[in-house]
């Protein structure tokens, strides 16, 4: 099954299969939140508001620390190991786009918590404290995200097909089940 088409459901073992094939619909599934957290700062008050808030609250505080957690326990460190050293004066692309991806994990961390409070107000149908504290946060967290996956998408997964073996994508579908508490025999 895609990413896309668990998107509406939590994922089964069957959704392991191929791993990076889950981890784009991860990205896309963060895109579809971001684009709603836009909605929500152009109308916190309108009257889906809470529900659209309540979806995202769970995305952050549930999904994206396990997306995180595949990427920078499991296929970071993958990829290093399947990557070549470079040459003296030169450099790995990929390398250093993980390097970079590591920090705007701590950076979107720090920028996700400054959204939770507000959108615990929204999902409960209140106005968000600060409300331009809260587009602030929410457009940082944004523009970071947008380009966040537009780099892992051109860059790492890409890599994933081409260096992983497969042995190394069944660990990584197995680690990916195991940490959703799920059993992937794959």
């Amino acid at each position: 099954m895609s990413g896309e088409a668990a998107a509406d459901r939590a994922p089964g073992p069957e959704d392991f299969r191929d791993p990076i094939e889950f981890l784009y619909g991860a990205h896309e599934r963060l895109r579809r939140h971001c684009e709603n957290l836009v909605r929500l700062a152009e109308d916190p008050a309108a009257a889906e508001a809470p529900e659209i808030a309540a979806a995202i609250l769970d995305f952050l505080e549930k999904d994206l620390p396990l997306h995180r957690a595949d990427e920078e326990e499991d296929l970071f460190p993958l990829l290093e190991r399947r990557s070549p050293r470079p040459a003296p004066g030169s450099h790995d692309e990929l390398l250093s786009t993980l390097e970079v991806l590591r920090q705007e994990h701590r950076d979107d961390i720090e920028q996700g918590h400054a959204l939770l409070a507000p959108l615990r107000a929204i999902a409960g149908g209140q106005a968000p404290r600060d409300p331009e504290m809260f587009r602030h946060y929410l457009r940082a967290f944004v523009q970071l995200q947008r380009g966040h996956q537009a780099m892992e998408n051109r860059i790492v997964l890409p890599a994933a097909f081409e260096r992983l073996m497969a042995e190394d994508l069944a660990e990584l579908a197995r680690r990916m089940a195991a940490r959703r508490g799920l059993l992937f025999a794959g």
